[in-house]
């Protein structure tokens, strides 16, 4: 079984490094890259996410935000 990875970043170089890092990993996968905070809480809440690798300063909701919801 997977750990299932969210990336949350406005910097797209900075979501897909990440991917391909984390890709490298066999027991882990990226299901999904927001651009912002509230794409990132949106999907979490409808989702089963292990892990969710937030940044803190994004557009809509800062990391530290969508980690507080």
């Amino acid at each position: 079984m997977k750990i299932k990875i969210v990336i949350a970043d406005d910097h797209t170089l900075i979501r897909e490094g990440l991917e391909k890092i984390i890709s490298l990993e066999e027991n882990m996968q990226v299901i999904f890259k927001a651009k912002d905070g509230k794409e990132a809480l949106t999907f979490i809440q409808n989702n089963k996410v292990d892990i969710a690798l937030l940044d803190i300063n994004m557009p809509n909701l800062s990391g530290l935000d969508v980690l507080k919801k």
